[in-house]
């Protein structure tokens, strides 16, 4: 089934609100601090140069204020998969201009970081659109608490765990934790 998280989706507003985005609605009041956007494109738009969907209905009716991190290469995709743009400089105006993307997951080096930085320059996006995510970031960092000075992220190397990482033991374990989650059906007469 290759690619068949790329399908473009047809669901009408009725459906979307009713079926699809309670549990989204759900998520956000509960707390959670950061959404991913998907690969598909629904009614048409792919969901991250979604406006509709990244702006209006997850920041504003939802309110949701966390981080939004692209799924891997999918602005890139803009370009290469869904057509929507003619070229990857434009593929990230068009994420970034439309919606409120915070997070692009790249998948090599450092194009998206310049490309944002050219469009910038070029006062194509504003830096005001560039600190709302930055604030946003910096944010979900600081309540990770991977931006307090005291919180080494390198494990203390004479803690004796680090040994039983890897060990037979470990692999005992994550074998019986797949064999207890596993769901196994069997269709008869059918």
């Amino acid at each position: 089934e290759m690619d068949k998280d790329r399908e473009p989706t047809w669901i009408p507003d009725t459906l979307m609100y009713s079926t699809f985005l309670p549990p989204f609605r759900s998520v956000t009041n509960a707390g959670v601090e950061t959404f991913m956007n998907s690969y598909t494109d629904i009614n048409g738009i792919p969901v991250v140069a979604s406006k509709r969907f990244l702006k209006d209905i997850i920041r504003n009716e939802m309110d949701f204020p966390g981080t939004i991190v692209t799924d891997w290469a999918e602005i890139r995709n803009l370009h290469l998969w869904h057509k929507m743009a003619k070229s990857f400089p434009e593929a990230v105006f068009l994420s970034m201009s439309r919606t409120t993307v915070d997070m692009s997951m790249v998948p090599d080096g450092t194009s998206f970081n310049e490309n944002l930085l050219k469009l910038v320059e070029e006062g194509k996006i504003s830096t005001d659109r560039l600190d709302e995510s930055v604030r946003r970031v910096l944010q979900f960092k600081e309540d990770l608490g991977l931006l307090d000075p005291s919180n080494d992220p390198l494990p203390d190397p004479n803690n004796p765990l680090l040994d039983t990482i890897g060990s037979n033991e470990d692999r005992l374990v994550s074998l019986e934790a797949c064999r207890e989650s596993m769901t196994l059906l069997k269709n008869e007469d059918r």
